[in-house]
């Protein structure tokens, strides 16, 4: 059960145009799951992202297939002083 405020009126009269043939109830539950979806497309988004971020912020791991463990202290020995 849904108390219908003013803006869940506004929503469910919405829906009600983007879907003539439905009845209010199917159209709320309509708007619910475009919502469930947008959230879960968000949440994958974000989580995503949080991904990125956390290689990003690992460069030792992102380097580490180029160049092997030492490879560092070898090249400075080439360098002048």
């Amino acid at each position: 059960m849904i108390t219908e405020t003013e803006q869940v009126s506004a929503a469910l009269n919405a829906g009600q145009r983007r879907w003539p043939e439905l009845s209010r109830g199917k159209v709320a539950a309509r708007l619910l799951e475009e919502i469930g979806r947008e959230r879960a497309a968000e949440d994958e988004r974000a989580a995503l992202a949080a991904r990125r971020r956390r290689r990003l912020r690992r460069p030792d791991a992102a380097v580490a297939a180029w160049f092997p463990v030492g490879a560092h202290e070898r090249l400075r020995e080439d360098w002048p002083e």
